[in-house]
């Protein structure tokens, strides 16, 4: 059981840091200096992601899917931001959970 957070900038997962969860922390991004700034995050794993234009959820379910760390029948919660037609600024708006 994990929390996987696809972010752009790292924010989501600083808060779900900061609330200091029992559980693990993915942060996905394709941003290389998110994931350098991330290391420095309690309790957050980082991992580099390729840029694509499948949807955020998509793209962390496959992640989940494909990571060793996760045992199959396993539940995680996926949190993402997906863009909808006018949002100026981009945030969370997508809870998820997953099994593997």
């Amino acid at each position: 059981n994990a929390l996987v957070s696809l972010s752009l900038s790292g924010t989501t997962a600083r808060l779900i840091s900061s609330r200091r969860p029992e559980l693990p922390i993915y942060a996905l991004t394709p941003d290389r200096r998110v994931v350098h700034h991330m290391n420095f995050v309690w309790g957050v794993s980082p991992k580099l992601i390729e840029e694509t234009k499948e949807s955020h959820s998509r793209r962390a379910e496959r992640f989940v899917a494909q990571c060793p760390d996760f045992a199959p029948g396993e539940a995680v919660v996926i949190t993402a931001g997906q863009p909808t037609p006018g949002q100026i600024e981009r945030f969370t708006n997508q809870i998820k959970l997953y099994y593997k």
